[in-house]
């Protein structure tokens, strides 16, 4: 039998939410039934773990946004490294480091892909093989049950599975997955229309996201509209003959309901880029994930999608390439 390896990489996938989000929040669906469709796409969070030198004398080296010395796990200062170090543990000297396709803050769930990917990696340097309920399980623990952050379950479980999915959430059930599959010629039609369009502003969804948990008794019968709409989504990307006009009108809906769940998720600034989106040709805007910054969806017909990106010259564009993996081993030696 081989022994476990001393250094590692995994690859986690960012997730854009097409509709449903926020009826993914605990205290939400304990008391109703949430539902959300999301998609992982090409753009990852790379998490290198290795069996430090004993030559450097410390026993944590993290490397991130800022770069960390600690001689304990309780010393460090990243909650979401710290709580996985603290659940799977491995023993010291380790250095920790961390790479991005996309800016962090930007509302395509990278915490959730930071905790996927780090204890991807800590399983392998155990000699473990996990699964990615266990993943997706464990991810939600450190995130919600040990840190008591407001979030909700579908950036875990996206990150961990990867592809095109439906997610329900109810109570006395869990997290129930369903891959929406759709043919090569079909999802290719549909998501040459998804565009992501950058603010340039980072946010933090932790406040937010803790306001519209609070607001949850208000806006609890937006929250059942949102979800009704992610059911019709699922409904139109399995059988519509046109699944891009489909969505952009339940889009634009879900975007009006959102908007009034919390304070912080439509700024000045959002809606000047949902205003010039829209000029640009797109049928349909949202904001990525809780709200305030971050990324903007686009839906973009296909006689716009040419000059789309030209008239956004002051903003940066991407395309949308479907990952249907989730998080996965890319180096182990």
């Amino acid at each position: 039998m081989s022994s476990p390896p001393s250094f590692v990489v995994t690859a986690t996938p960012h997730r854009v939410s097409l509709l449903g989000g926020g009826s993914d929040l605990p205290d939400f669906f304990l008391a109703n039934r949430g539902a959300v469709v999301s998609l992982t796409i090409k753009r990852f969070l790379y998490v290198t773990v290795k069996r430090h030198s004993d030559l450097f004398g410390e026993q944590y080296r993290l490397s991130y946004s800022e770069t960390e010395h600690a001689d304990s796990v309780d010393d460090i200062r990243n909650d979401i490294a710290r709580e996985c170090l603290k659940l799977v543990p491995v023993p010291p000297p380790l250095y920790i480091s961390t790479a991005s396709d996309v800016p962090a803050s930007s509302g395509l769930g990278s915490s959730a892909a930071f905790a996927i990917g780090l204890l991807h990696a800590l399983h392998a340097l155990r000699g473990e093989d996990v699964s990615p309920l266990e993943l997706a399980d464990e991810a939600s623990t450190v995130e919600i049950d040990r840190l008591n952050r407001p979030i909700g379950l579908q950036d875990q479980y996206a990150c961990a599975y990867g592809g095109l999915n439906y997610l329900q959430f109810e109570k006395g059930y869990g997290v129930r997955l369903e891959p929406l599959l759709m043919s090569g010629e079909r999802l290719g039609d549909f998501l040459s229309g998804v565009k992501l369009v950058w603010s340039g502003n980072q946010r933090d969804a932790g406040e937010v996201l803790g306001e519209q948990r609070r607001r949850i008794p208000q806006t609890s019968a937006s929250l059942i509209q949102l979800v009704r709409l992610a059911d019709d989504a699922r409904t139109s990307l399995l059988s519509s003959p046109d699944p891009l006009s489909d969505i952009s009108k339940l889009v634009n809906e879900s975007w009006e309901l959102k908007r009034g769940l919390a304070t912080g998720i439509d700024t000045a600034g959002i809606s000047r880029l949902i205003s010039d989106v829209r000029s640009a040709g797109a049928s349909a805007a949202k904001v990525c994930g809780a709200g305030g910054g971050g990324f903007v969806m686009a839906l973009v017909p296909p006689e716009e999608r040419e000059p789309f990106a030209s008239r956004l010259a002051d903003h940066s564009v991407l395309g949308v390439e479907l990952e249907p993996r989730g998080s996965r081993l890319v180096v182990s030696l």
